[in-house]
């Protein structure tokens, strides 16, 4: 539904091309599935994902290892999670949309290995940007970051400032 929104919003703004999605942290994840399904195909020109994660349940997992009062209870309750929606699972159906993951080394709420499995489960076309030591969610907010995202979307061809 919220691509759905999206679409409309943009079309009763006038914009009739095909539209970029970003989408940060769960968004991210959650675009994997949602961007991959049957109706979304060649309707965008291109997906961005920033801090995403690969699987539920293995990011509750990691989530509740942090304390030694939740290591237990959050391994049985990740398997109260779907894993027939995980972003690892649909990201190689986002094609032939360009697709670009980028993620920080040094995230410490999604740690990096998760951008680099979606990466690796992506197919062509697709371009990863790893971020040295900017933590979770936040790349845009450095300048040089935000220079090398438009020139990548300039590449595409189907934006203009």
């Amino acid at each position: 539904r919220i691509l759905d929104f999206a679409i409309k919003n943009a079309r009763s703004l006038g914009v009739q091309d095909r539209l970029i999605i970003l989408g940060q942290s769960l968004g991210g994840s959650m675009l994997c599935y949602v961007g991959s399904q049957k109706k979304y195909k060649n309707q965008f020109a291109g997906f961005i994902l920033e801090g995403a994660f690969s699987n539920y349940r293995e990011i509750f997992r990691e989530k509740a290892s942090l304390s030694w009062l939740t290591i237990l209870p959050g391994d049985l309750l990740s398997f109260s999670l779907p894993s027939d929606i995980d972003p690892i699972d649909y990201i190689s159906k986002l094609t032939p949309t360009p697709l670009l993951i980028i993620h920080s080394k040094g995230d410490n709420i999604v740690y990096f290995h998760h951008g680099q499995d979606l990466y690796d489960a992506a197919s062509q076309p697709k371009f990863f940007w790893q971020i040295e030591g900017n933590g979770h969610g936040n790349a845009l907010n450095i300048e040089a970051n935000r220079k090398n995202l438009t020139d990548w979307l300039d590449s595409l061809g189907h934006w203009e400032r």
